[in-house]
C-alpha cells in the first residue's frame, strides 16, 4: 500500500471554483480573509479558509461543490493583567503588575 501525500497550496479567492467562492463569501461576509488553501488528499480536493471575524480567528473547510465541511472558531490565549495596588496609604503611587504568559 502506498501512503498518500497530502498537498496544500495557498491560493487566492479568484482561483477558487465559483461554488466554493460563493460559499466562502457568504460565510466570511464582513470578515477579513487571512489565507485560503487548496488541499488535495485521497483523490479529493477541499478548500480551507482562515479568517478573522469580530477579532476572533476562524477556519472553515469546503468541498469542491461549495458544501461546508467544518467551521471552527480558534481560541487563542489572551494576555491577562493582574494589578495589585495594595492600600493607598502604604503603597501610594506604586503599582505592581504581572502579565500571565501566553500558553
Amino acid at each position: 500500500m502506498v501512503a498518500q501525500k497530502k498537498r496544500e497550496t495557498d491560493i487566492t479567492i479568484a482561483q477558487v471554483p465559483p461554488p466554493v467562492r460563493a460559499a466562502i463569501e457568504k460565510v466570511t461576509a464582513g470578515s477579513k480573509i487571512k489565507e485560503i488553501e487548496k488541499i488535495e488528499f485521497g483523490g479529493k480536493i477541499t478548500y480551507e479558509v482562515e479568517y478573522t471575524n469580530d477579532g476572533k480567528d476562524q477556519e472553515a473547510e469546503f468541498s469542491e461543490d461549495g458544501k461546508m465541511l467544518k467551521n471552527v472558531q480558534q481560541i487563542r490565549p489572551t494576555k491577562v493583567l493582574e494589578t495589585d495596588c495594595g492600600s493607598a496609604s502604604t503603597r501610594k503611587g506604586s503599582e505592581k503588575m504581572t502579565r500571565a504568559a501566553k500558553i
